[in-house]
């Protein structure tokens, strides 16, 4: 891909940076990882991941994620979805796609620098998740948290794209949860968190969670919650030592619920089936 002119000026526009945080360079490595494991890259596409399809952006990239400025040097969350379709959907508009594409390409071989990648995931990724439908949960629970989506550490159990467009491929629902499965082995999600050390890990694929999250509901001693994309409701129980969330209920309670317990080591009451935050 032969970056565009204008598209490399937007990518170039961004802070510019002396020094990275500790957080920064755990992620900037992680993301090195993911873009240049060519092997992995072939046994994803060998699968069905980022396959030629107009709903496929570039089917030799892979995308680490957003890691959010603040997220990088103060409190975050982490949120894992399933994986990315065409960028240009929700507000992130045909030039932040390319935006993407450009930084991710250039970042890969060396022509854009750590600083301008940074910025250009940051915008791109701020306008996805405030139009993709899982984001306004995402950003329900941060809220929660006092935080802003500037916290948030996101990334997708598979690192590529499947299309959501047509024409509609076949066995893509088994073809996607393999997808995640590969990744998930080959960037175990535990090790972002060891780094990171986000507040809590907001899981909107069923897959990661169960593959990720231990028996006390926990990602590196990290409390887990793992909810519908669409609805926002339980879709595992939360567990917050030994009282328990059941399935079901809404964000407006789990996702409060679980900052408080994360703040204040406040506990839930399980009662029957309520779900209803002690006091």
């Amino acid at each position: 891909m032969t970056p565009d002119s204008a598209h490399r000026s937007a990518v170039s526009a961004g802070p510019e940076r002396s020094t990275l945080t500790a957080k920064e360079t755990a992620w900037l490595a992680y993301a090195r990882d993911v873009l240049g494991d060519e092997q992995h890259r072939q046994r994803c596409a060998a699968l069905g991941g980022s396959p030629p399809h107009p709903g496929v952006d570039d089917p030799d990239l892979r995308w680490p994620g957003y890691l959010g400025d603040a997220a990088a040097s103060g409190p975050c969350l982490m949120a894992v979805g399933n994986v990315h379709r065409n960028f240009a959907s929700g507000r992130i508009t045909a030039g932040l796609r390319d935006q993407l594409l450009v930084a991710t390409s250039g970042w890969s071989t060396g022509e854009i620098d750590d600083a301008d990648y940074l910025a250009a995931t940051r915008t791109v990724y701020r306008a996805g998740l405030a139009g993709w439908t899982v984001g306004k949960h995402i950003r329900f629970a941060v809220t929660a948290f006092g935080l802003g989506t500037e916290s948030l550490v996101y990334l997708n159990a598979a690192r590529c794209q499947y299309p959501e467009i047509p024409p509609k491929l076949a066995r893509a629902s088994s073809t996607k949860v393999a997808l995640q499965r590969l990744c998930l082995a080959r960037f175990p999600l535990s090790d972002l968190v060891t780094a990171l050390q986000p507040q809590a890990v907001l899981f909107s694929s069923t897959t990661a969670f169960d593959l990720a999250v231990d028996v006390r509901g926990r990602i590196a001693g990290r409390p887990a919650v793992c909810f519908h994309q669409l609805n926002g409701t339980l879709l595992r129980p939360l567990m917050l030592g030994s009282d328990v969330v059941p399935v079901k209920v809404g964000r407006s309670i789990w996702a409060p619920a679980l900052a408080a317990a994360g703040a204040s080591g406040r506990r839930l009451t399980a009662s029957s089936g309520s779900g209803s935050p002690a006091t």
